[in-house]
């Protein structure tokens, strides 16, 4: 092997590497989270609240002077500074909103990092809600059930992902695939023949479309975890 040949070997491992890293970056903080730290970032980091910039915001962009989505992000930023007076006449709900994001995240990360090994290494793509549902099913499973359980679970699982996508192909006219998927067969063709109940319940399960692949999935979940208490009695 020569030397050409050696460095590109090196270079494929490192790149597996940090691939590996980066997706258990990912499956650990969650794209909610990484919203959320992300947007908090930009107002301790980047924006300078008061002070004229472009914005997208469609309000603002109107001409209004005060925005609640602008207002609220002023004064979360204010509250980053120090100046809670500003704060509060930009936005009476910041300091309250503020709150509300951080023990989200709080909670994101406390779920999938706290005393759940088994579940994060096995599947490490689950919704945090999700992992510790399947952690608590697991928890007392040895290695091999364990195993076996997240290869018949994750072979029923909907992802969440998929299930938003199914739901918006019905304002494109093919309204309750998402329902049809989640074996709703009823439901489906309801939908499919009303225009998912006129577009109403079709943005009902877009608005929900993570409770209904959370709902599902847990059923799955605990119809696995039986069959393989059943198997290994």
């Amino acid at each position: 092997m020569n030397l050409l040949q050696i460095n590109t070997v090196e270079q494929n491992g490192l790149v597996g590497v940090n691939s590996n890293k980066l997706k258990k970056f990912w499956s650990l903080i969650g794209f909610e989270a990484l919203v959320w730290i992300s947007g908090l970032a930009y107002l301790l980091l980047v924006h300078s609240p008061g002070e004229t910039h472009f914005t997208i915001c469609p309000i603002s962009n109107l001409g209004f002077e005060f925005c609640p989505g602008c207002g609220l992000g002023n004064s979360i930023s204010y509250l980053f500074n120090g100046d809670f007076v500003s704060s509060f006449q930009s936005h009476p709900l910041g300091i309250f909103a503020l709150i509300v994001i951080s023990i989200r995240i709080f909670h994101s990360l406390k779920i999938i990092g706290e005393d759940m090994p088994n579940a994060f290494q096995l599947m490490p793509s689950l919704e945090p809600d999700e992992m510790a549902f399947v952690q608590m099913l697991i928890k007392d499973m040895n290695d091999n059930q364990s195993q076996q359980f997240a290869m018949s679970y994750m072979s029923r699982r909907k992802d969440p992902s998929n299930m938003l996508l199914f739901t918006l192909i019905g304002f494109l006219g093919i309204a309750g695939v998402q329902r049809f998927v989640l074996g709703q067969v009823g439901l489906g063709i309801l939908y499919l023949f009303t225009g998912g109940l006129c577009v109403i319940g079709t943005i009902v399960d877009l608005v929900n479309y993570k409770k209904l692949a959370y709902e599902f999935n847990t059923k799955q979940a605990q119809q696995v975890a039986t069959m393989m208490r059943a198997y290994s009695a």
